[in-house]
């Protein structure tokens, strides 16, 4: 008998590992926002599944990039999931996805901000959770009690801002991101935002003491503005994908490494 003997493989392909990418800032108002929500799309244009997840506390947000990227608008006719909402009310959110653009959005709402919604840690650990994408895009807002959560990252993006005063101004949070950067357990990135004429670059250089500093000029006011009142994720204009492309190929190095 002419028998044709397989063996089969009983073992199961390894999965891909999600990548978390932290994003946070050295100070409030540095521009993590813009940062991170650009280089999730980003991501997602260069055929990465990607979630953005907006870590943040709701009663002290400056500004919701909900409103400014009118999600409801974008979401019209269609379900948006409110995660905050749903994890605080004690909901699943499991398989919960709002799709716009490539990117799976977790955001916080202007209802989460009326109703002055806080999550406990164990509920912030269920908003970081991983959902099975490539890459995952933290925006942790300083000061927010979310920075626990930069032990989880593979790479770190910290965005600072060039002006002395405000480089200089939370001392532990540097100290702390300096630690996180010298331990060599994460791929570290200092994103100097806002670059100008006026900025001494070796000053910056002598403060931060690293060399891994990217450097990107500041988006015009006019831009922000523009993009806004069109309704649009300011990554969609060409202005500032030409400001932050370099710095995000870098992060997309960090990735397939």
């Amino acid at each position: 008998m002419d028998r044709l003997f397989i063996r089969e493989n009983h073992e199961k392909a390894k999965e891909p590992r999600q990548i978390n990418i932290g994003v946070t800032g050295l100070g409030r108002s540095v521009g993590t926002t813009l940062a991170a929500s650009s280089l999730a799309l980003y991501l997602a244009e260069a055929g990465y599944s990607v979630t953005f997840t907006q870590c943040g506390d709701p009663e002290k947000t400056n500004g919701l990039l909900f409103v400014a990227a009118a999600i409801d608008k974008r979401f019209y006719g269609r379900e948006f999931t409110d995660f905050y909402g749903e994890i605080a009310a004690g909901r699943t959110i499991r398989n919960r996805r709002n799709m716009e653009m490539g990117v799976n959005w977790r955001l916080m709402t202007p209802t989460d901000v009326d109703r002055k919604v806080r999550l406990d840690e164990a509920q912030k650990t269920r908003l970081m959770a991983g959902t099975g994408d490539d890459v995952c895009v933290f925006d942790i807002e300083p000061g927010s009690g979310y920075e626990e959560f930069l032990v989880d990252m593979d790479v770190i993006v910290a965005v600072v801002d060039p002006l002395p005063s405000r480089m200089t101004a939370d001392t532990e949070a540097f100290r702390k991101l300096l630690a996180m950067e010298g331990s060599g357990n994460f791929k570290f990135i200092w994103l100097v935002s806002g670059v100008n004429s006026g900025v001494s670059k070796r000053q910056v250089r002598n403060f931060i003491r690293s060399n891994e500093i990217s450097w990107v000029d500041r988006v015009p006011d006019e831009v922000i503005y523009r993009n806004e009142y069109r309704c649009r994720f300011q990554w969609e204009d060409e202005t500032v994908k030409t400001i932050f492309s370099d710095v995000f190929t870098k992060v997309s190095h960090y990735i397939g490494n």
